[in-house]
């Protein structure tokens, strides 16, 4: 469907992916109005409280690691994305994050 294509990932995927979302509390899959083989699925309240928590609390480790990561890269494209893949071989990016968050 739609999700699947937009995320890049295999529609199965997806259905698991959402399905535990929704066991956990944190989505919700309602029939679309126009159609009722579509599903609409949506954060719930839970869901958007952890999105929030997220955003204030990883994603600026994340990118602060990535800021670190492409500092001091230049020159071609195609080079840089090389020295990148070479750079999380080394240290993956969630170790990073985890070093720049840990004071």
């Amino acid at each position: 469907g739609e999700l699947a294509q937009s995320l890049g990932v295999a529609q199965p995927g997806v259905t698991r992916s959402v399905a535990l979302l929704a066991e956990l509390g944190l989505v919700e899959v309602n029939p679309a109005e126009d159609d009722q083989r579509r599903r609409i699925v949506s954060l719930t309240g839970n869901g958007r409280r952890l999105v929030d928590r997220a955003k204030r609390d990883i994603w600026p480790s994340i990118e602060n690691a990535v800021a670190d990561l492409c500092a001091d890269l230049s020159g071609p494209l195609l080079g840089q994305l090389a020295a990148i893949e070479d750079r999380l071989a080394e240290t993956p990016l969630h170790r990073r994050a985890e070093r720049i968050a840990t004071p």
